[in-house]
């Protein structure tokens, strides 16, 4: 299934937060600090990462830079929430560090699932993206040969006889 990882110290907030994911089907992981997040991820990679902003051994915004850097998260969501963003400066740090999202914890009740919803899927498409783009990396050594006129596509992209380019 779809894992969430979910990083906060409040112990109250984590546990309702992972009691309303787990109701929506997904399969809940928690942390109780930014090191343990961390520690967390590297163990076993999340589908989605779920990180409060104010923690007392490292804030969520260091924690996501440094989870950007690791080859094995660097493209799984983060949303990093905060009981307060002081001004958009601060939210803007946040993306900036490489958050997804960012969500006010006094909304996380209306907007949670619907925020959590969307990261996964723009996650997945980039996932098959990624494939696709993959798929074709491997094709574009064969020629094109058009079978209606015998034409042979060349490097520069022009047609050509299929005589003139063998």
């Amino acid at each position: 299934g779809r894992s969430v990882l979910v990083v906060d110290d409040d112990e109250d907030f984590r546990t309702v937060i992972a009691a309303r994911l787990a109701h929506a089907g997904l399969e809940v992981r928690v942390a109780v600090s930014a090191a343990r997040g961390l520690e967390a991820c590297a163990a076993q990679v999340p589908a989605l990462v779920l990180m409060d902003v104010w923690m007392p051994d490292k804030s969520g915004i260091q924690a996501c830079r440094l989870l950007r850097e690791s080859r094995s998260s660097a493209d799984v969501p983060i949303i990093l929430m905060s009981a307060q963003w002081r001004d958009e400066a601060h939210l803007l740090r946040a993306l900036d560090a490489g958050a997804t999202d960012v969500l006010a914890k006094e909304r996380a009740h209306v907007e949670l699932l619907a925020r959590v919803r969307s990261a996964l899927t723009l996650s997945s498409v980039q996932e098959r993206l990624r494939g696709t783009e993959q798929a074709l990396a491997e094709l574009s050594h064969f020629i094109a040969i058009c079978a209606g006129c015998k034409q042979v596509r060349d490097e520069a992209g022009a047609w050509q006889d299929i005589e003139l380019y063998l």
